[in-house]
């Protein structure tokens, strides 16, 4: 069997024991029930009952639609309501307990005042028993599906969160009443999991995610544009650097014995250049990155000032990084710029935050349009 049958299997098994329990305890009162001969008594009670399925049927939809982000911002905010509907639904199994239960109590108690009703009306035409216990049955099951059950569960998937607020405190009443029978059914429950050996299922992956995100723009809620988007950044994080990298061939870099006033300025006057990466004798031996706007600013204040002194540690990562932990590194830092070597520590490219972010949304470039030794 699968974990999801499994899982499905136990809260049904639970399910039919607490029908069962809370049968047989009322079945041994029958007698009470019998000597209800006032047809008005016995209505109010079905109308009572039925109510109450009512609410729990809002209930347990409810709970089980509500979104919890939405209810933890409020939370956050101080909502008092919203930190008790967190509060029942975590774990939700442990609120569907004492859901299961009031409703079967319902169930048990409609049907069998229902019975007695139709016995008092109908066995002095000569009816048989179990033809006015089939119609009772039948009648108390139509009223309790349409009025108890189907008209609330609809209601509730369409505002489960406002309807999670209206319920939440009425219900935590029989929550904390039936507290010690839940948690009795609570680990029969976890009894027969580990029996079985039930592992629980991802409740929300990354697969799930993205056939939201692909329903909610075809249906027009995201643009398109929102949705690539965000299909991005889910496929940022399997994205490896040599994908994204400026190969070695066409870095622009300077040698750090060209490293001069004359020739800085020139390549200023005649490239768009935001960063230029500096080596020693070779691409292998990077040494630093001048940023272009530290080396205008220092220029302007003083035109005779050490270069060097403005040179930038530069930052080297290995080729198998994926660009989400190399975006964690810029930020780690303080740079833009990175340069990736093979397991040889040979240089084979540069990416920069610009690449990256590139490779989110797209053509995005840093201010004034500034290339970065490229």
């Amino acid at each position: 069997m699968k974990d999801g049958t499994l899982s499905h299997f136990s809260l049904s098994f639970k399910n039919s024991v607490i029908y069962g329990i809370i049968y047989l305890a009322i079945k041994r009162k029958e007698v009470v029930v019998k000597h209800m001969d006032d047809p008005l008594s016995c209505i109010i009670i079905i109308g009572l009952c039925i109510v109450l399925h009512y609410f729990f049927s809002l209930c347990e939809t409810a709970l089980a639609c509500v979104n919890r982000f939405k209810m933890q911002i409020k939370a956050d905010d101080g909502s008092k309501t919203a930190k008790l509907v967190l509060k029942l639904t975590d774990p939700y199994d442990r609120i569907l307990t004492t859901v299961l239960i009031c409703m079967n109590i319902v169930v048990i108690i409609s049907s069998a005042v229902c019975t007695v009703a139709f016995r008092n009306a109908f066995m002095a035409y000569g009816m048989k028993d179990e033809t006015i216990s089939l119609l009772a049955s039948l009648l108390i099951t139509i009223l309790i599906y349409i009025i108890g059950d189907a008209l609330p569960k609809t209601i509730a998937r369409a505002i489960p969160d406002t309807t999670s607020m209206l319920v939440v405190w009425p219900l935590s009443v029989f929550y904390y009443l039936l507290f010690p029978i839940s948690l009795l059914f609570n680990l029969f429950t976890k009894a027969i999991e580990k029996i079985f050996k039930v592992k629980k299922e991802e409740e929300f992956d990354e697969e799930d995610f993205e056939n939201v995100v692909e329903k909610v723009s075809d249906e027009g809620i995201l643009e398109e544009e929102q949705g690539e988007i965000i299909q991005s950044a889910l496929d940022f994080v399997d994205t490896n650097v040599k994908e994204v990298l400026t190969p070695r061939n066409k870095i622009f870099a300077i040698d750090i014995k060209n490293l001069n006033y004359q020739y800085v300025n020139n390549v200023l006057l005649n490239s768009n250049y935001s960063r230029l990466p500096i080596y020693d004798h070779s691409l292998d031996n990077i040494v630093g990155v001048l940023v272009i706007k530290n080396y205008i600013d220092e220029y302007i204040r003083d035109n005779h000032f050490d270069i060097r002194s403005i040179i930038q540690k530069p930052y080297f990562v290995p080729s198998t990084i994926m660009i989400d932990d190399l975006f964690n590194g810029f930020k780690k830092n303080r740079t833009h710029i990175a340069f990736v070597r093979d397991k040889n520590k040979k240089v084979i490219g540069m990416v920069t935050m610009d690449d990256v972010l590139e490779e989110l949304v797209s053509d995005i470039s840093e201010p004034h349009n500034r290339k970065v030794g490229v």
